[in-house]
């Protein structure tokens, strides 16, 4: 896939209100899964953020200190996890991005999933602005 910033994006949110703290497993899962989806639309992770024990919450370089010791603890203590995808060379993570994937539990008893997906990797909307969904 050849990926194109265009000056839109479009986000989707999904809830679920389980009894209790998800297990360290569910973001294990949720990583591995993002890894996959990414590469298998040629994109990547660039940066990664994780809040929790231990964790600061800052988007830092994927592969580096913070995604060996996610890895390594089996994503224990975690309450919010993100991946990001950018062009090469980016310095604004959260600004110049084709993707943006998170997990993270809020309180009282919120997990919320969130995908925010630039209109150059994945169109949302037709010049009428009518929900398109093209190439999907």
């Amino acid at each position: 896939m050849n990926l194109t910033l265009k000056q839109s994006e479009w986000a989707l949110g999904l809830f679920q209100y389980p009894p209790g703290r998800p297990e360290p497993l569910r973001f294990g899962a949720f990583y591995a899964l993002v890894i996959s989806l990414l590469k298998d639309i040629g994109a990547p992770p660039t940066y990664i953020a994780a809040e929790g024990q231990g964790y600061s919450g800052e988007l830092v370089k994927f592969g580096g200190s913070v995604s060996k010791r996610l890895i390594g603890s089996g994503f224990e203590g975690l309450s919010v996890l993100s991946i990001v995808t950018n062009p090469q060379g980016s310095k604004e993570p959260s600004y110049d991005r084709y993707v943006s994937i998170s997990l993270s539990f809020n309180a009282p008893n919120e997990l919320l999933g969130c995908i925010v997906i630039n209109d150059g990797i994945v169109p949302f909307c037709g010049s009428s602005g009518f929900l398109v969904a093209e190439g999907i």
